[in-house]
């Protein structure tokens, strides 16, 4: 049975390369198309993931995926069709303005999701988000009440509103707690980092939140893992 052919949308990304490094190096595709704004050679890959883009199992495909024509052309194939679309991409720096995060995260991701669906791909996962919901008392669960404490949890809920009012779409969508590992350059990891140089001085780092007020967090390979589940 020959391998599956993905599409891994914004996988120059955090979350996107280690998804590409964990499908080449277990041999999972027999081809993965990485689509993203950032091409490689300016991505701040480390030595692991640009080993991992230089298999000949990926090939590079540059898109602003938030322009209908130029999705369409990061989806064209010269054979078979994509048996997986994952997006991984979309707007999720902090400090936005609203405007800017619409049209990051829920244009982009519509483009995506109708553009799967015309070419009837077999799966198509969005990755999603934490922020659309939080509780002090109880586990989230996929079907309980949401509260999106985010401008991106916003946009991100919306998407996923709209994504079950889109035909032939068999989809599937994955709301990961906050994301950490190698490759992260703005979340969890960054703050564990300078954690430590604070504990080397002696001296206590000062933040806006306590103990008061934990996190759930999660490790991108388990994130890759459940993606790919």
């Amino acid at each position: 049975m020959a391998l599956p052919k993905v599409l891994v949308l914004g996988g120059c990304g955090f979350v996107g390369r280690n998804l590409v490094a964990n499908l080449v190096s277990n041999k999972l595709v027999s081809l993965v198309r990485v689509v993203d704004k950032v091409p490689p050679q300016v991505a701040w890959l480390d030595e692991y993931h640009k080993e991992i883009f230089d298999s000949p199992l990926v090939e590079f495909k540059s898109a602003n995926l938030i322009n209908p024509d130029s999705c369409n052309l990061a989806f064209a194939t010269d054979g078979a069709n994509w048996d997986f679309v994952i997006n991984c991409a979309g707007e999720t720096k902090m400090g936005q303005t609203d405007p800017v995060y619409k049209e990051g995260i829920f244009k982009l991701s519509i483009n995506c999701a109708k553009e799967a669906a015309a070419l009837k791909v077999m799966h198509y996962v969005e990755l999603s988000s934490g922020q659309i919901a939080s509780s002090e008392k109880t586990p989230h669960v996929e079907n309980g009440p949401v509260n999106p404490w985010s401008f991106v949890g916003k946009w991100k809920l919306e998407v996923e509103k709209e994504l079950a009012k889109i035909e032939n779409l068999n989809y599937t969508i994955i709301r990961p707690a906050l994301i950490y590992g190698l490759g992260d350059k703005a979340g969890m990891t960054t703050r564990l980092i300078i954690g430590a140089v604070y504990k080397q001085l002696g001296e206590t780092m000062k933040l806006l939140w306590n103990a008061n007020l934990p996190l759930n967090t999660v490790y991108v390979d388990d994130v890759c893992r459940a993606i790919w589940y």
